[in-house]
This record gives C-alpha cells, sequence and structure tokens, in this order.
C-alpha cells in the first residue's frame, strides 16, 4: 500500500501514480510522504519504458469511461473562464488539459491543469443563480430543467429516456426533485398572480351586474362511468368575458412520504405536504367551488351566476355555504349530449332501423337550433320544441317561418336527412319523440339560459398534456405545479416561461424567446381563424365527410369490434363478418420501358365479335417464322362470325369455307404456342403486336390463358403492342376507317384474303415495317400483367351484372346503373348485407362512397331509395 501526498505532476505520471494506487504495478521502492518529483521519476521511469504500452491504452481506456460522454455547455461562460487563465499564473488555459470533472445533473466543472504552473483551475460549463456565501448555487440548465418538467407535462422517467439515448448525463432523481421544488413557489405564485388579474378586468368588464363565471372541475384518473377513484381534482372558474381563469383549486388525498412514514413507523420529515382531502373523489367537485368562491368573495367580488353542468350537486353547497341568490345555469354543450343520449338509448331500446345515426343528428340539429334562436325567450323555446315531433312526421301547423325548411319553400322541400328522404311514420316513436321533447319544454326556463363551460373543458385539456392521467403525480407537489403552469398558460400564454425564468434569476435565452412568440403568433392566428363562418362551416363538411366515411367503412367491414361480442353464443355469424369488397383499383395503361423486344405479330379470329368469345383460329410471325392453328370452340360459333371469318363447325369438325381442317383444343393450341416462341431462333422477349389489341385480341387471349393455368404463357409473354392507334395517329393516308384491310390498300397498295389470321399477321407485319416505328411504338404497348388485371376486373364485373339482373328486370334501375354496380364489384349479395347492416344509411352508404372524388355508384336519392325498396320487399 502507498501513501501518497498530493504531488505537483501532471499528464503521463499523474495517470501513472493512479495506475499505482489500483494496484496494477507493484515497484521496488515505496513512494514515501517526502518523496520528491526527482524521487518519483526515477521510480517510475523504468516502469514507463517496460510498460509503456499497457499504460498509454490504460490512459485512453480512462479518458473515453471519464469524458466519453455529451455534454451541454454554454460557450459564452467556458469561454470566459479559459480566456481568464489560471488562478494563479492568470496564463490562459487549454481545455485539452482537463484532467478531472465533477457533473451536476447536465452541467459540469471541469478541472483543467495549466501547461505552466500545473495548478488546477476550476471551470465551469454554465452559468449558476442564487449563488450563496460558499459561491456555489445552482447551476441554470439544471433550474430550468426543473421548469420544463411542469412546461412539457413529462416526468423523470421521460428525461432519464431523453436524455441516455442522446448519451448525455441527467439529474438523479433526488436532485430533479430539488429543481423540481425550487420552480414549485415561483409557477403557483404567478399562477396566483394572473389569477388576481383576471378577476380585476372579469369585475371591470362585468360592471355592477355581478360576476359571470364558468366553473368545471377535473381529475387525474379516468373515471370508468361507475367507479370515480382518482386521488387527485383540479377545479377552475373562468370568467364570461375574460375568458380566463379566475380562481382555481386542486385537492389531494394522498401524500407519498406521509404514506412511506406510516408505512415504516417513523416520524415524518419536515415537507411541503399537499394532502388537504379526505372525502370521496366525486366530492371535490363541490368543495373546491365552495372554497374559489369564498376567496373570491374576499377579495370584494360578488358573484351572480354561475355556469355548469348538470352531472353535480355543487350549486346547492354553494348556495348553503357562500351566497343563497347566486344563480345557476346550464351547459349547453352536456344538454345537447344528454338529449343526443336519450335518443341514442331509443335506438338501442326498440328502434334501431328507424333512428338510424343520421336521423338522430337531424334531430339533435333541430333541438340546437331551437335552444340557441330562443335564447332568453322561454316562450317561443317550448313553442318550438314541441313543434319538432310533428315536424319531422310532416305535420307543419306548429312551425315557425324562421326555422322550418317547409314553410319557406313548399314547393321544393324534402326532408333529405331522414330516411329514404322521407317523413317519419312510425306511430310509436312519435309518442316516444314527443314525451322527450315534453320532458325539455317544460324545462324550457333552464334552457333558454343556457352558456358554455367550453373555455374550462379547455383548461383541463391544457392540464391534462401537462399533468397525464396516465402517469401518477400525486403524491408530491408535482400536480398543484402542473396546475399552476396550466393556469398561467391559459392566463398569459406561451411567455409565462419568460416570467418564471425571470422570477427564478435566469436568463430566459434567445431560443425560449422566440418559441414563445412563434406560440403566441400560432394562438392569435387560431383564434382569429375559427372565428370565422367560413372556417366554422369548413369544420362542419369536415366532420361529416369525416363522419360519412368511417360509416361506409363500418358498413362494408361488418363487425370488426363489439361490447361482448362473443359473450354470448362464442361465435359470430358469416354474414356479419363478411367484408363488402372496395371498389376495384384504377388500372392506368402504363407502356414497356426501352428494351431490346422481339416483334411477334399476332392475329385470332373468334366465335363472335365480343371479347367474351373463343378462340377458332390462332396465328403469329416473327421474322420468316410463324404459327398457325385452328381451335375447336366449346360455344356455337355466331352466324355473323362465320360469314366474316369462313369458319363453321359441325360437331367436332371445324370447317374453313366448307372445307375441314384439322383443329385441337384451346391447351393444345396455347401449349403448341408457347412451344414455338421458346424453341423460334431470335425470341427471348416477345412483343406481342394485334390490329386493335387493347379492346379484343388481347383480351380474348388473356382469357384463354385464364382457362388453362397450367400452361406459363403468362410469364413468357412480355406485353402488348395494338397497332391500331399508333398507325392511325402515325401513318400517312387520307381514309378515316382504320380497319387493316382499309390500312393495307391505302398504303401498301394491295389486296389480301383479310380475316385469316396467318394472312393478318403477315400484312400486318408488312404495315408495320412499312413505318420506321422504333421512336414511337412502345408508347402504345402495355404489360402482360396490366392486361390479365383488365380481364379479372371484367370476369368479376361480368359475375356480379348476372346477380344484379332482377334490379333491372323490375325496372327498379337503368341498365347503365346496374353496370355501374357491376363495375364497382357490388352484387345483389353484397346489397343484402349493406341493408341487413344499415336499413337505408347502409345501401347510402355503400352506393355513394367516395372514391378518387366521385361516388361508388351514385348519390341520388331517388335511385338508393329504389334499389332500399327493391330489398326491404325481398
Amino acid at each position: 500500500m502507498f501513501n501518497l501526498l498530493p504531488v505537483k505532476i501532471g499528464g503521463l505520471y499523474s495517470r501513472i501514480i493512479e495506475a499505482l494506487i489500483e494496484g496494477l504495478w507493484k515497484p521496488p521502492l515505496l513512494i514515501a510522504r517526502t518523496s520528491t518529483k526527482k524521487e518519483i521519476e526515477g521510480i517510475i521511469s523504468p516502469l514507463v519504458i517496460n510498460q509503456g504500452e499497457s499504460l498509454r491504452l490504460k490512459a485512453i481506456q480512462e479518458f473515453k469511461d471519464r469524458f466519453g460522454k455529451r455534454r451541454m455547455v454554454e460557450f459564452s461562460v467556458l469561454v470566459d473562464h479559459l480566456e481568464r487563465g489560471c488562478v494563479v499564473c492568470h496564463k490562459p488555459l487549454n481545455l485539452a488539459k482537463c484532467v478531472k470533472e465533477k457533473q451536476y445533473g447536465l452541467a459540469s466543472l471541469l478541472y483543467i491543469e495549466c501547461t505552466c504552473c500545473k495548478e488546477l483551475t476550476i471551470v465551469p460549463t454554465g452559468k449558476r443563480h442564487n449563488i450563496g456565501a460558499n459561491g456555489q448555487g445552482p447551476f441554470d440548465v439544471n433550474t430550468k430543467l426543473g421548469v420544463a418538467l411542469a412546461h412539457a407535462g413529462v416526468g423523470e422517467a421521460v428525461i432519464t429516456k431523453l436524455f441516455s439515448t442522446l448519451n448525455i448525463h441527467c439529474l438523479t432523481h433526488s436532485n430533479l426533485k430539488k429543481r423540481e421544488r425550487e420552480c414549485a413557489p415561483v409557477f403557483e405564485s404567478l399562477a396566483q398572480t394572473t389569477c388576481s388579474d383576471a378577476l380585476e378586468k372579469e369585475a371591470h368588464e362585468s360592471g355592477n351586474t355581478g360576476l359571470v363565471l364558468s366553473y368545471d372541475a377535473g381529475w387525474q384518473k379516468r373515471g370508468s362511468g361507475r367507479n370515480y377513484n382518482s386521488l387527485s381534482g383540479h377545479g377552475s372558474m373562468i370568467g364570461c368575458k375574460t375568458r380566463k381563469v379566475v380562481g382555481y383549486d386542486v385537492m389531494a388525498k394522498t401524500c407519498r412520504i406521509c404514506k412511506s412514514a406510516e408505512l415504516h413507523k417513523r416520524e415524518k420529515k419536515e415537507h411541503d405536504c399537499r394532502k388537504n382531502w379526505e372525502g370521496s373523489s366525486k366530492s371535490m367537485e363541490p368543495s373546491m367551488a365552495v372554497k374559489i368562491l369564498k376567496s373570491i368573495e374576499n377579495k370584494g367580488h360578488k358573484v351572480k351566476t354561475l355556469v355548469m353542468d348538470d352531472d353535480t350537486s355543487t350549486i346547492h353547497k354553494v348556495r348553503l355555504e357562500v351566497n343563497a341568490d347566486i344563480q345557476k345555469c346550464s351547459d349547453k354543450n352536456h344538454t345537447f349530449k344528454n338529449f343526443t343520449n336519450n335518443l341514442y338509448a331509443l335506438q338501442k331500446e326498440k328502434y334501431k332501423r328507424i333512428l338510424s345515426a343520421k336521423t338522430i343528428s337531424h334531430i339533435k340539429k333541430c333541438f340546437a337550433y331551437a335552444v340557441s334562436s330562443n335564447k332568453e325567450d322561454p316562450v317561443s323555446l317550448k313553442e318550438n320544441l314541441l313543434a319538432i315531433p310533428h315536424h319531422l312526421y310532416g305535420n307543419h301547423s306548429s312551425c315557425q317561418v324562421k326555422w322550418c325548411r317547409y314553410l319557406q319553400n313548399e314547393e321544393t322541400y324534402t326532408p333529405k336527412h331522414l330516411p329514404y328522404g322521407k317523413y317519419l311514420t312510425d306511430s310509436n316513436l312519435f309518442q316516444d319523440l314527443q314525451q322527450l321533447f315534453t320532458s325539455y319544454a317544460n324545462q324550457s326556463e333552464k334552457l333558454s339560459l343556457l352558456e358554455s363551460t367550453q373555455h374550462n373543458e379547455n383548461f383541463n385539456h391544457v392540464v391534462s398534456r401537462k399533468n397525464p392521467k396516465n402517469n401518477f403525480y400525486s403524491g408530491s407537489e408535482s400536480t398543484s405545479v402542473r396546475v399552476a403552469a396550466a393556469v398561467c398558460e391559459k392566463n398569459i400564454g406561451a411567455p409565462y416561461v419568460l416570467q418564471i425564468h425571470e422570477e427564478l434569476a435566469l436568463s430566459p435565452g434567445s431560443c425560449t424567446v422566440k418559441d414563445a412568440e412563434r406560440r403566441m403568433k400560432k394562438r392569435k392566428m387560431n383564434l382569429d381563424q375559427i372565428s370565422t363562418k367560413e372556417f366554422k362551416k369548413r369544420r362542419v363538411e369536415l366532420k361529416k365527410k369525416s363522419s360519412s366515411a368511417t360509416s361506409s367503412s363500418e358498413i362494408r367491414e361488418g363487425v370488426t369490434y363489439e361490447s361482448a361480442v362473443l359473450s354470448q353464443t362464442g361465435s359470430i355469424p358469416n354474414d356479419k363478418l363478411e367484408t363488402i369488397p372496395s371498389p376495384p383499383e384504377q388500372l392506368h395503361q402504363v407502356p414497356l420501358p426501352p428494351d431490346e423486344y422481339n416483334r411477334v405479330y399476332f392475329d385470332l379470329e373468334t366465335t363472335g365479335l365480343d371479347a367474351s368469345c373463343e378462340i377458332t383460329q390462332m396465328a403469329a410471325r416473327c421474322g420468316d417464322s410463324s404459327f398457325c392453328q385452328y381451335v375447336l370452340p366449346s360455344v356455337v360459333i355466331q352466324e355473323t362470325a362465320s360469314r366474316i371469318t369462313g369458319l363453321t363447325c359441325d360437331g367436332s369438325t371445324l370447317y374453313k369455307n366448307g372445307v375441314p381442317v384439322q383443329a385441337v383444343s384451346i391447351q393444345e393450341c396455347l401449349t403448341s404456342f408457347h412451344e414455338w416462341l421458346n424453341n423460334t431462333p431470335g425470341i427471348h422477349k416477345p412483343l406481342l403486336f394485334a390490329h386493335n389489341c387493347r379492346k379484343f385480341d388481347s383480351v380474348v387471349l388473356c382469357r384463354a390463358m385464364r382457362k388453362c393455368p397450367d400452361i406459363p404463357l403468362q410469364d413468357c409473354i412480355i406485353g402488348f403492342c395494338d397497332t391500331l392507334p399508333m398507325l392511325k395517329d402515325h401513318a400517312s393516308c387520307n381514309t378515316t376507317n382504320s380497319t387493316l384491310e382499309t390500312l393495307v390498300l391505302e398504303i401498301l397498295g394491295c389486296t389480301f384474303e383479310a380475316h385469316n389470321a396467318l394472312e393478318d399477321c403477315t400484312y400486318l407485319q408488312k404495315l408495320v415495317e412499312h413505318h420506321s416505328t422504333d421512336s414511337y411504338y412502345l408508347n402504345y404497348t402495355f404489360s402482360m400483367d396490366y392486361m390479365m388485371q383488365v380481364v379479372l376486373q371484367m370476369e368479376d364485373s361480368k359475375s356480379n351484372l348476372q346477380t344484379l339482373m332482377p334490379l333491372l328486370s323490375n325496372k327498379t334501375v337503368s341498365e347503365s346503373m346496374v353496370k355501374r354496380m357491376s363495375l364497382s364489384g357490388l352484387s345483389m349479395h353484397h346489397l343484402q348485407l349493406a341493408y341487413q347492416r344499415g336499413g337505408f344509411d347502409g345501401v347510402q352508404s355503400v352506393l355513394s362512397e367516395c372514391f378518387h372524388g366521385k361516388p361508388r355508384v351514385t348519390k341520388r336519392r331517388n335511385i338508393i331509395t329504389s334499389v332500399v325498396d327493391f330489398l326491404k320487399e325481398g
């Protein structure tokens, strides 16, 4: 063991001394307490020579361990201290000579060795404040972190994760708590000051009539609707004139320090205990209201009216303990919400099919308009509320012109927001609606004086951002500090942080000022924007659009999420799980990329003139090589096609102009064609050229290929090129007729045996090669994959069309509308599913759902009504 005095040696030797202390080497001599520098060097020098490499590696690793983390440094402070120089000789310091560091959270003290006198000088990496007699005080950056906890609404866990990810040393739990407690009195003092200022301003604007304040409470734990057991809550009163918090309170049922002392049966240490409530969580709301009102009256102000929801008995306690003359106004948003809940209760109990979401929304709109347009007029409000059920059923004798569209224009009015665009007819529903509206009409005095607690809800939202409900902060003063921060932000805005810094003797910094200015500017812009009529209309439109899209998706998807959906039977019927498909994807014909393709000219003769027919002859040419085979069809050859091609069929024999020809099955033909493409020299990337290829030949060929999936033609053929539009755009001819016969006659000046597949291929080849098409033919190409997707959609559409034919035969809708339904991917089964899941609204959602800016089928109400009537009868 070595007995060492602090020796003024640095650099390599200081690290060797540390190595000796750690027992890495055992030198033959002891270093005595009185050893000189030369004596120490004499002991160490041989070790440096013999074990210098190990020492160097250790020194490097030690430096990495000590200084390898990132730092938060105030350059102005660091540079200033480096320029001041050594505390002894005042020579400038070199940061590279830092031999030691003490970290204090986000700041550090650097011990830098002077290159001249070897003395150590302490250099801080940031400013300090509240410096005591010992010359020490907390670093600004650590205190600002304490401010940021409440301002940003985060806790120790988030801060630790953030800085550890950035490889930055952070404060310990205890130090972070100290910094938070340092800021707590400043937050709460500023919050109380802003409330007093807001109260004076509210009283000035209200005059001598008394204050009208809105009140609401919030809890730091979500209630389930049956159980409310939050350990803390807050209440706020906001002036209806200034819309600022004039008073607030926080209640807590627990204290972590007190609870820990009680649990371990030890004496409580002195602390700032915030436990101030023993009752239930529900009773916090009226108690906080009483406390806030008493503090307001003690300041010499009289409260005339409180605006609150109807969920608590707060007003009774206020009248009992504060002022019996205080009036109470209900909150309109809670009133409208409760009214809507009553309608949904009726829907669930009796009228699931009649009272759809859209119908409920319309009835709620009628109720809200009646309340809003008859403010402070209870008599007129009562008359309007009693008239609404009759209005919904087509009786307008009690309606008023100012709100009834029927009385405004009897000829054009239709109740488009009701099912089928028709008035309601169910007599039982009429009685229930009349009873519901009568109950609200009897409260017309209260309803005519409705106000809003929207600003209290906004304040609760600010609190929830600074004091998230998924974290527990109520065991200490954290919740109170965060609520105070929310009060400051509500009353002052983002610049409140600058005032907090000023009270704590901290410089705000340019970034803090810039962010506060930016946020205040954005806040003002938002306030100006949301008050405009255009913004409100746009918001309603977007909400309506979003609601419609959600409704359509839920109708298409069936049952996906529903409370206790498996609790009854353990399974869900397949018709509830089946998904109504979205419209087919819009296919876009994309030209093939440039490449050295092999041009293969092909042609088909078929049993008919439409793309759903079968092949009777197939031919192809590439250079001088050709392919030609007749195919025995499985369907009758149409007379029109026989006149054109000269092909007829009698049993298993195919005739060409009355002469029997050798014919094979379509499977054999495609197999031979595949072998010809693979075995013909010079064909590596076949690109099939045909006249009117896009609408006919490629479709017929791909349909045949789908019937023979074992033949890998799809992997062999690159794509197609349609020569009809190509020659029409680029060939010089005087005719508007673009058939192959006409073009050959006009351009080549000859005739040929048309509608013989091989002859067609031969002359198509001559016609294309007559023009220099290399520069533009790719513009008329498309891939095999694209064509197969087109054919698949055509087959699905044809299948859907067959199921939809009853709509056409009953003259429910037109032929074009039936085709639009089939092309959109809908079958009769899908329409039936939509009707089962949502009635009229379900069918309307599916048919009018917006895709690519257009309705899937139609938005016309008369067509949708006709389809629903057909489904109802079926």
